[in-house]
């Protein structure tokens, strides 16, 4: 069954996105500003790990916006590039991990490794951007 609102997969994957940030009651910051903002009203570690899951998820979704973008474009290898995001994010998993693994299970250990995950993630944004900007 095909809904006349979802007309490609590119929609398809908008709604999805949008009905499960709203499943979720995940704040999804719409900028970094306001991560800086979430953070500075928060003291204790569990809200501002709150903040940062808030930015990974925006960020995720900003990539996922930036994949359906590239996958619509005729740039070399754009489908190679969206094919490895599995194995990007694996990659990215295990850095994270390993970065933040002397903290031994910290309060922070969970913050630090979506700070890691966010810093990462948006360095991929910023790589897909550059080889849509270069079509």
């Amino acid at each position: 069954m095909q809904y006349s609102f979802v007309r490609t997969k590119g929609d398809f994957m908008k709604l999805f996105a949008a009905i499960f940030a709203t499943l979720f009651s995940m704040t999804v910051f719409a900028n970094s500003s306001e991560l800086a903002e979430c953070l500075e009203q928060n003291d204790s570690t569990v809200g501002r790990e709150e903040c940062q899951q808030d930015e990974y998820l925006r960020l995720k979704l900003d990539l996922r916006s930036e994949y359906i973008k590239l996958r619509q474009t005729r740039v070399k290898d754009a489908e190679q590039v969206i094919n490895s995001n599995l194995s990007w994010a694996l990659k990215s998993d295990s850095a994270c991990t390993a970065e933040v693994a002397d903290r031994e299970g910290g309060t922070s250990q969970g913050y630090a490794k979506l700070e890691c995950l966010t810093r990462r993630t948006q360095l991929r944004i910023d790589y897909v951007k550059a080889l849509l900007s270069a079509e």
